[in-house]
């Protein structure tokens, strides 16, 4: 039941991200004060779910059933893709800030801040991608399978959903 609470928050999260983005884009002729009270709604609404989002999926690694049997092999490999994945988050949340990451430019498109340099010449949204590796890593070296289906999750809704949404001027890609 908790793992299911866990999934639906995170497709409402995510969705409800994407619907603010969308709105922001498609009314640029909104007057300051309405865009202002619209980003203020999403970075406070949002910012706040997804930090909620955020904290559950840390306390699920020490409440959920270690239920996956891995080598230890299987479990090292995921400790490094766990590494690699933290890695990347930090480093994109470095790069960008706080305001950039819950998408600022959708709101203020003058004050818009493209990265094109670091790891956004490999990868379209990096931070997606190290999110994805940082679940499937803790799934394996933890062994909690809630963690695969949120990697699963987060590779459709981040990768594809959203990264189609923050992407709009790009042809589609999930990577």
């Amino acid at each position: 039941m908790q793992s299911l609470f866990l999934f639906l928050l995170f497709i409402f999260t995510t969705l409800s991200h994407a619907c603010f983005l969308i709105f922001a884009h498609r009314h640029p002729q909104m007057s300051e004060q309405t865009r202002r009270k619209f980003w203020l709604a999403h970075l406070w609404g949002n910012g706040i779910v997804w930090a909620v989002l955020f904290v559950w999926m840390i306390v699920m690694q020490f409440t959920f059933p270690h239920t996956l049997v891995v080598s230890n092999f299987a479990k090292l490999t995921g400790f490094i893709f766990f590494i690699v994945g933290v890695s990347i988050v930090i480093k994109i949340a470095l790069v960008l800030n706080f305001e950039h990451l819950m998408g600022l430019r959708f709101f203020y498109p003058a004050k818009a801040k493209r990265v094109y340099s670091s790891l956004y010449h490999v990868f379209r949204n990096p931070m997606y991608d190290g999110f994805v590796l940082m679940l499937i890593g803790v799934a394996l070296f933890l062994g909690i399978k809630e963690d695969l289906y949120l990697a699963l999750a987060s590779f459709l809704l981040l990768n594809i959903v959203l990264a189609t949404v923050e992407n709009y001027e790009f042809s589609w890609n999930p990577f």
